[in-house]
């Protein structure tokens, strides 16, 4: 784990504790590479419920320090997020509500990192695990450098 992961997870969760609505619970971990997850939803997860799953990663670094070390990774990071589809076929949207969805997304797109949406089949729990190149639905590259005037 990237001590940027973490810094960014944090700087998402204080962030949707304050715009997501408070019958929704956030709860963080790892996943199995170390990376820090975010699980957003009530406890108990039931099909066609309010749950998502996020989870930052650096981006692979395939070159080594001047000391042939690993080098540090300072560039942007990976957010993926998993959700639970609504239909089997195409799967093409998400049983998230607006009302989720659109805080999430601003929250993500201020961290200015490669967002990865991923939807999971219908009744699957959306985890980590359902973050896998068949389930990939859409990849948003922002401008690091002027990521705010996308908008205008």
């Amino acid at each position: 784990m990237s001590s940027k992961a973490e810094g960014m997870m944090r700087k998402l969760k204080e962030q949707l504790g304050f715009r997501l609505p408070s019958t929704l619970t956030l709860t963080d971990g790892l996943d199995s590479s170390g990376n820090p997850t975010l699980q957003i939803g009530a406890v108990g997860w039931v099909t066609m419920d309010q749950f998502a799953t996020v989870r930052i990663q650096p981006v692979a670094l395939v070159f080594t320090d001047g000391l042939g070390g690993t080098q540090q990774g300072f560039s942007t990071h990976y957010v993926d997020v998993a959700v639970e589809c609504i239909t089997t076929s195409p799967k093409s949207s998400s049983a998230l509500s607006l009302s989720i969805i659109a805080p999430l997304v601003q929250s993500i797109e201020a961290q200015a990192g490669v967002t990865r949406w991923y939807l999971s089949n219908v009744t699957v729990t959306p985890t980590t695990a359902q973050m896998t190149a068949g389930n990939l639905l859409s990849t948003d590259t922002p401008d690091v450098i002027w990521r705010m005037n996308a908008a205008q």
